[in-house]
């Protein structure tokens, strides 16, 4: 648990860091290679189907870490190891990330309804909640498993399609949560 959120915060600030501009950095570089390596193994091995298309990822960005392992300045360096990191985590490694944090926000968001100290009157409407997200992250899960793509293209589709249904399972989760979370109690004025 505390890898995978090593990896998602690293991939954020990796993200982050393009998106504002920053310069890479060698050490940087280093660990997000590291991180995304682990991800391939850890997705391939959750996800089987996706097993043979994550490692051809892998092994068509190798070459480019290895070539930009050799370059002797630091910035050129750097620069070459990021590009060949986002040869391996863009797109497909990135996609089945989100399926995987999707899914756990929706396990989170359950467990913050059963946390909830609610009346017996609620209770059906609490069970209901529960098993409708939990059921949605089950079909999910279920269809990653079985998903046995042949192409990239292929599994980029089908993650599209789960993703979606994530976004749309976690927003009426979130609304569940809203509408069963008991409002605190008003001040009374003295």
């Amino acid at each position: 648990m505390r890898t995978a959120s090593f990896a998602f915060t690293t991939t954020l600030l990796l993200s982050l860091a393009g998106a504002i501009g920053c310069s890479p950095s060698t050490k940087n570089e280093e660990q997000y290679w590291t991180v995304h390596q682990a991800e391939v193994a850890e997705y391939g091995g959750r996800w089987p189907g996706f097993k043979v298309l994550l490692a051809a990822r892998l092994e068509s960005a190798r070459p480019a870490w290895e070539a930009a392992r050799t370059i002797g300045s630091d910035k050129e360096k750097a620069q070459k190891m990021h590009e060949a990191n986002g040869l391996l985590a863009d797109g497909l490694l990135t996609r089945l990330g989100e399926v995987k944090y999707k899914s756990k926000g929706i396990d989170e968001t359950v467990e913050k309804i059963n946390g909830l100290r609610l009346p017996m009157s609620r209770a059906g409407e609490r069970r209901e909640a529960v098993a409708s997200a939990q059921r949605s992250v089950d079909d999910v899960e279920r269809a990653m498993v079985a998903a046995r793509p042949a192409s990239e293209t292929e599994a980029l589709k089908l993650l599209e399609e789960q993703i979606s249904k994530l976004i749309m399972d976690g927003g009426a989760t979130d609304r569940a949560y809203t509408r069963l979370k008991p409002e605190p109690e008003k001040k009374k004025k003295k």
